[in-house]
């Protein structure tokens, strides 16, 4: 079985492959995680600290890859905007 390291470093070799492909990250991230919540997708049964982390780490990942979210800079607002 691979350790998390092993899966982190092929996570991030697809992600590279993406962005070098032009595809958008942020795109691909929040259609990944939507789909992981549809299809109920999980390792350990009933895991959502697993999805939560899963998902943190993807944000973080994409962060680091592909910058900023360009759909997102300068819409910064306060909760009562919401």
């Amino acid at each position: 079985m691979a350790t998390k390291y092993q899966i982190e470093l092929a996570l991030k070799a697809v992600l590279l492959e993406l962005k070098h492909l032009n595809l958008d990250l942020h795109t691909i991230r929040d259609n990944a995680i939507l789909r992981m919540h549809q299809k109920n997708l999980s390792v350990k049964e009933g895991a959502i600290a697993e999805k939560e982390g899963a998902e943190d780490k993807l944000f973080e990942l994409v962060l680091q890859i592909a910058g900023d979210d360009p759909r997102a800079a300068g819409k910064k607002s306060s909760i009562e905007e919401f």
